[in-house]
C-alpha cells in the first residue's frame, strides 16, 4: 500500500563511488514520508546515515515488518 523508493531500482554505474550512491539514496530520505529498516540495518555505513537523517527530519524510522503490517491494516479498513 505505499510507494517504495529502493535504492536498488537504479542502475548499478562503474565507477560510482559510495559518496555518489549516498547522494543519490539521501535525496530518497528527502522525499519519502519515512524509512523502512531491514534486519541488520545497524551493520550498514549507508543505512545508519539514511535513519539519521530521516530521525532529525521528524520522519517516523520503522522496521519494514511495521509498515507491511500498517499497510495491510489500512487496506483492510
Amino acid at each position: 500500500g505505499y510507494p517504495v523508493l529502493n535504492p536498488g531500482r537504479r542502475k548499478q554505474v562503474e565507477g560510482r563511488s559510495w559518496e555518489d550512491w549516498m547522494i543519490l539514496g539521501l535525496g530518497d530520505v528527502f522525499a519519502a514520508d519515512g524509512v523502512a529498516v531491514l534486519p541488520n540495518w545497524e551493520t550498514s555505513r549507508g543505512a545508519r546515515l539514511e535513519v539519521h537523517v530521516a530521525l532529525e527530519l521528524g520522519k517516523p524510522v520503522l522496521p519494514v515488518k511495521v509498515w507491511l503490517a500498517r499497510s495491510k491494516v489500512a487496506v483492510q479498513a
